[in-house]
This record gives structure tokens, sequence and C-alpha cells, in this order.
């Protein structure tokens, strides 16, 4: 990425990203993003573990608008941080709850 070796339409479309913070929440976080891309929503996973700061930074510099941060706390209540990076705004949802929002604006 940071090469720019990826071509521009590769992350043109991605309207999530889910955090990366450990081995853990990598884990954690494959069958969302397979549940987000079956229910058509284009996503991500952060490629390794780093600090909150640049991932954040990333999804800014990508134009996504979502961020789902997944840390310990998230892992054990089953209940999903989803950031709106436009407003900045944070939600605990569920996986099912986020789809059925992000479908409901068009995402």
């Amino acid at each position: 990425m940071e090469l720019n070796l990826f071509p521009e339409s590769a992350s043109a479309g991605t309207r999530v990203l889910i955090s990366n913070f450990d081995a853990a929440a990598e884990a954690y976080a494959l069958p969302l993003l397979q549940a987000l891309r079956q229910a058509e929503i284009s996503a991500e996973l952060y490629p390794s573990s780093a600090k909150l700061k640049k991932q954040m930074s990333y999804a800014d510099d990508k134009n996504i608008p979502y961020v789902i941060l997944i840390g310990s706390e998230e892992m054990e209540s089953g209940l999903l941080t989803l950031k709106d990076m436009k407003s900045g705004v944070q939600e605990k949802l569920g996986i099912d709850a986020i789809i059925d929002m992000l479908q409901d604006k068009g995402l």
C-alpha cells in the first residue's frame, strides 16, 4: 500500500474497514468480513495489527465511511463498535444490526 502498487479501483469501493489490533481480533474478524461481503457490503480487514491512529488514517485516506472496532470487550460481548468516520459517532451493535443499518443506507 505504501508503495502505491495497488490500483485505485482496488480500494475505491470499500465501505467498511474492520480494525486489526492482534491475532485474536483478526481471527474474530474473518467471519464478520465474510458476513459483510455475503450481504454485498464492500468490506476489508486492515492487513496487519497496528495502532488505532494508523488504521483511522488509512480509512480517512481511502474515504472509507465506516470502521468496525474489535477489541477484547467487543469479542466478549459480541457487540461491535461501529464508527461513522464522517460524524465521529460510535455505536455498539451486533453484526446483523450493522449489516441491516448499512444496507438501509445503500452501502
